[in-house]
């Protein structure tokens, strides 16, 4: 096993299942940038063995990451996602504040045919739920915990921005690529010569908790992860500057 810690937490590491703490900023698969190492590369190196995909996280997307070590395993679970029996909270801060505290975000999804990659709100698309509620709000600005009930790519992302609340951060479904301290503080002060660095300059997304019935032992585990400090320091600023 090659010396040095990864660059994240491993939450659970037995003979059938992987479950880390994914940090933003890591692709799990397909970087494309030369010599820059994906997560499972990474596991790969560390472990001995490549981790089984059961789902994904996008690259600006922090928190709770499930693999599978043998083929049983990952059957097992990618038929538990499947069937919608793997609940995942993720919590996220957007712009503006949603009319009402919970709701249900019931539109279809397919891909967008004029933008690769990308996907779209389309009545002929593929079911798509995710439901919501505000834990907290700001001027301008909320955080959410949302639940999503069937598993679409970029799901999470299209649906806010098609409710006019887009994460805070998205610079492909939302207008920002960062949030500054500038922004928020009333009367901020630049420094002369300084560029002001953001207070989160990724998506404000957070794979927060997964349960799941756990494909060997049949019992239910959940697995969660606190919100890291990029997330923290932006909700510290906004119950600062941004209080309602």
């Amino acid at each position: 096993m090659p010396p040095g810690p990864l660059p994240f937490e491993i939450l659970l590491h037995d003979d059938h299942l992987l479950v880390v703490n994914k940090p933003a900023g890591i692709a799990v698969e397909g970087e494309r940038t030369p010599g820059v190492r994906t997560l499972r590369q990474l596991l790969q190196e560390k472990l001995g063995y490549l981790p089984r995909l059961v789902h994904n996280l996008d690259k600006g997307t922090s928190g709770v990451l499930l693999f599978a070590r043998t083929l049983e395993a990952q059957r097992s679970l990618c038929h538990a996602f499947f069937l919608r029996r793997v609940r995942k909270v993720y919590q996220a801060v957007v712009i503006g504040v949603p009319p009402r505290d919970e709701d249900l975000i019931d539109l279809p999804l397919a891909e967008d045919p004029l933008r690769q990659e990308r996907m779209i709100t389309d009545r002929h698309g593929k079911p798509s739920q995710t439901r919501f509620r505000i834990l907290e709000k700001f001027s301008g600005y909320s955080l959410l915990e949302l639940m999503p009930i069937t598993g679409r790519t970029h799901q999470i992302r299209v649906h806010l921005a098609a409710v006019g609340h887009p994460l805070a951060v998205d610079p492909y479904y939302g207008e920002t690529e960062g949030v500054f301290l500038s922004s928020l503080k009333s009367g901020y002060k630049f420094k002369a010569g300084v560029k002001e660095r953001p207070l989160i300059d990724r998506l404000t997304l957070h794979a927060f908790s997964a349960t799941f019935r756990h494909p060997f032992s049949k019992q239910e585990v959940t697995f969660s992860c606190p919100l890291p400090d990029d997330f923290n320091l932006l909700l510290d600023k906004l119950r600062k500057y941004k209080r309602c």
